[in-house]
């Protein structure tokens, strides 16, 4: 989002840098973030959302479901091992 002033105050422009862009050879781009979700990472993924036709990919690290995942993935092992927990 560019730079922009509004009733005299001074809004500083905004921008997003993943971590990995990925081109594949059937022409489909796809952007990799490394991390966990946080209020900042969301309002991130929404500029990202609407500013690019890419696909964005959290990737984060679960040790406990055999390393580096995607958060959607995470989320679906997390929510399993609490069923099973809780029935």
């Amino acid at each position: 989002m560019p730079k922009f002033e509004k009733k005299g105050n001074k809004y500083r422009e905004i921008g997003y840098s993943a971590d990995f862009t990925v081109f594949y050879s059937d022409g489909h781009t796809e952007v990799v973030d490394i991390g966990i979700v946080t209020q900042q990472f969301d309002l991130r993924k929404k500029l990202f959302e609407y500013c690019y036709p890419h696909e964005l990919k959290l990737l984060t690290y679960s040790k406990i479901d055999g390393g580096w995942i995607t958060h959607d993935e995470l989320k679906k092992a997390r929510k399993a091992r609490k069923e099973a927990k809780f029935g």
